[in-house]
């Protein structure tokens, strides 16, 4: 469908890492390695970090909301 298609070129072109961070979560932009940060997407403000990015795949995971963002 056309969604899916715009959705996967803005996954191409937009670093998950710093889409993250410009939304005020902790990620450093140009560290490749597996991140950790606290999501409140979820509806839950976290003490600890509840999700981690993976740079190299542009995608995210929070076990919080348990489900795959990417």
């Amino acid at each position: 469908s056309r969604s899916h298609a715009r959705a996967v070129r803005i996954q191409e072109t937009v670093k998950i890492t710093e889409l993250l961070s410009r939304l005020g979560y902790y990620v450093k932009a140009d560290d490749p390695s597996e991140q950790q940060f606290k999501c409140d997407l979820h509806g839950g403000h976290d003490a600890k970090p509840s999700a981690r990015v993976y740079p190299l795949t542009n995608s995210w995971f929070c076990w919080g909301c348990g489900k795959p963002r990417g």
